[in-house]
């Protein structure tokens, strides 16, 4: 039992003499102190404080072996992978039964807070059976609460969360985010919907698709990280619109499986780590705080012009091309319920058409009257 009232300082003095007592079953000649092995970034409160009180005791040396951890733990065995693709396979069906509750709102002409929604999709925690799935509810958990955005505002990050704010489809863009865990192993997925898009979107969107493609033909055994990250931003450098390289994410993901984010394998510039086949990783791509020219010219409000697009997935690195563990369209979807933003597109090509037509007509009645003479 903690006890604060002395500073722990009695919690303290039975710990080290419980690690005193292993420590002399254990100990080798190699060094005149006894080694223990610590977690630095994990500590708080409590365990930050015995940290401090084993320091101070000068008779034990402290290695940081969370790095070393990382190592082995990223590796994932046959028995890991199966309920990997369990929780992916759940992750996947979870978004696509809010993409049927996206639809169904926008075919009624009616909304929900992106909270309300939220909290609709961690009913599966509870019931899985509303995804169609067969787990079982009291092995699941989230690796955070489901995140929906939409109407202008989004944080591309895991640490965001759905506000009360309501989804706002017209002419908009709308954001999900969510992640899942099975006997604490986690899978991660995120997409982008864009409504009524623009032919400027829709040209962002197929570079981010782009991007995603190759830097995932990266992720295979013995490459570093770096090399995948700079891959998809010389990747984006190279694209019709070079400048959303300063949109890009800092990240394009990160090593997952019983811990959602390995900070140890960030899929970021001058991570030397490699990654190598049997790894699992959340890879993502995104670009933040956009602004469609035309949807704002034509004053529909920062809640249409303002948007962020993301695509992730959780997949496998392989000797070959990585595996998918979600599954999910990464195509952009075409959703148009007004079907006017490209009207001035087709009219101009409409009159180019027409002006070609006429051109021909009159070319024929000159050959025509050629033929008369």
């Amino acid at each position: 039992t903690k006890n604060k009232t002395d500073g722990y300082r009695a919690n303290f003095e039975q710990l080290v003499q419980i690690m005193d007592a292993e420590c002399t079953t254990k100990h080798t000649a190699t060094s005149s102190l006894s080694r223990i092995g610590v977690i630095r970034e994990e500590m708080k409160g409590f365990a930050e404080k015995f940290m401090s009180h084993l320091s101070a005791c000068q008779k034990y040396e402290l290695v940081e072996f969370g790095e070393a951890l990382s190592d082995v733990m990223m590796f994932k065995d046959k028995h890991e992978l199966s309920t990997l693709r369990k929780v992916a396979e759940l992750t996947s069906l979870a978004l696509k039964h809010f993409q049927k509750t996206m639809e169904k709102l926008i075919e009624r002409n009616k909304t929900q807070t992106h909270v309300a929604l939220s909290n609709e999709l961690l009913k599966i925690l509870e019931n899985p059976k509303l995804v169609k799935s067969s787990l079982k509810n009291e092995n699941l958990d989230v690796c955070y609460d489901p995140i929906i955005q939409s109407g202008g505002v989004y944080k591309l990050k895991p640490s965001a969360e759905s506000t009360t704010a309501e989804l706002h489809y017209e002419y908009g863009t709308i954001v999900v985010m969510m992640g899942f865990r099975l006997r604490d192993y986690c899978a991660n997925i995120a997409r982008s919907f864009i409504i009524d898009a623009s032919r400027e979107q829709k040209e962002m969107y197929a570079i981010l698709v782009t991007v995603f493609k190759k830097g995932l033909l990266m992720l295979r055994d013995n490459v570093e990280l770096t090399r995948v990250y700079e891959k998809c931003v010389a990747t984006v450098e190279k694209c019709k619109y070079p400048w959303l390289v300063k949109h890009f994410l800092k990240s394009c993901g990160w090593g997952i499986g019983l811990e959602f984010r390995d900070k140890n394998y960030l899929i970021k510039k001058n991570n030397k780590r490699q990654c190598k086949a049997g790894m699992v990783f959340n890879f993502q791509v995104g670009f933040e705080n956009l602004v469609d020219a035309k949807k704002k010219a034509r004053g529909l409000g920062e809640q249409a012009a303002n948007y962020s697009i993301i695509l992730a997935d959780t997949v496998l690195v392989t000797d070959d091309q990585p595996e998918f563990l979600t599954k999910f369209n990464r195509k952009l979807l075409e959703y148009e319920l007004n079907g006017d933003m490209n009207d001035d597109e087709k009219n101009q090509k409409n009159s180019k058409n027409s002006k070609k037509k006429k051109k021909s007509e009159k070319q024929e009645k000159n050959d025509d009257d050629d033929d008369d003479d």
